[in-house]
């Protein structure tokens, strides 16, 4: 109900099987029409991977997203992720689709645990290294609390690995999707391009190549100065 007419055609026109192209000024609502359409593509069963240039740009789209999907089974079931380092305090604040916050709602105290054990190390590191008592007891200390930090990083990595596997909705970097080897192999229906005049073509090309069923770029070509791209055409005519 909070789309214009407008909006609602583009996110039709988005939905729709092939190369799809959504343009839009500043102001005319690309990041609403780009997280509706990705909340129609989610709920209809679709796997969305959306994908930026910018950690910032990510930010900005997921939380979007996350605002468009709030109620829904999809986003309650901790299927849509803001996969990387979120730069914007809106996307930190979204607790709900980051994979280290929902990890560590499913392993309840397993982060205080992490937090004492680091605490520990360093306070045991910094003894043995300034030679205050380089004690056996100290140093077996030191190798127990390692190796229990070692196997909750790995109940924390199976986690994730485990939320990317079952997510709907991946929200992450084009650099990010290209060298996690989890990423680039997960199965998606729908690639989702956002600031699509200022991601690499390489990066697009090579996410084409992996036959989605849609691959739509939003963003606005005037957006980019002419002078970076001295001999590119518009993507949009």
């Amino acid at each position: 109900g909070e789309l214009s007419y407008e909006q609602q055609v583009a996110v039709e026109h988005a939905c729709g099987d092939g190369l799809r192209f959504v343009w839009g000024p500043p102001g005319t609502g690309k990041t609403s029409t780009l997280a509706a359409t990705v909340a129609a593509l989610a709920t209809s069963g679709h796997r969305v991977l959306v994908v930026a240039h910018s950690n910032a740009a990510v930010d900005v789209a997921m939380v979007r997203v996350a605002e468009f999907l709030a109620g829904t089974a999809v986003l309650d079931n901790d299927q849509v992720l803001r996969v990387g380092t979120p730069h914007l305090a809106e996307a930190r604040e979204c607790l709900q689709i980051l994979p280290d916050e929902i990890v560590a709602r499913r392993f309840p105290g397993l982060g205080d645990q992490r937090r004492n054990l680091e605490k520990r190390r360093d306070v045991l590191s910094s003894e043995i290294r300034n030679g205050a008592d380089r004690s056996n007891p100290l140093a077996k200390e030191l190798d127990a609390v390692l190796s229990s930090l070692n196997e909750i990083e790995k109940q924390l990595v199976q986690g994730q690995s485990e939320l990317v596997r079952d997510a709907r909705v991946i929200g992450c970097t084009l650099a990010k999707v290209t060298i996690d080897g989890q990423l680039w192999a997960w199965q998606r229906d729908v690639v989702i391009v956002d600031e699509a005049s200022m991601a690499g073509v390489p990066y697009v090309m090579a996410l084409a190549a992996m036959a989605p069923r849609t691959l739509a770029c939003f963003g606005d070509f005037r957006q980019l100065p002419n002078s970076m791209l001295p001999s590119a055409r518009p993507l949009w005519p």
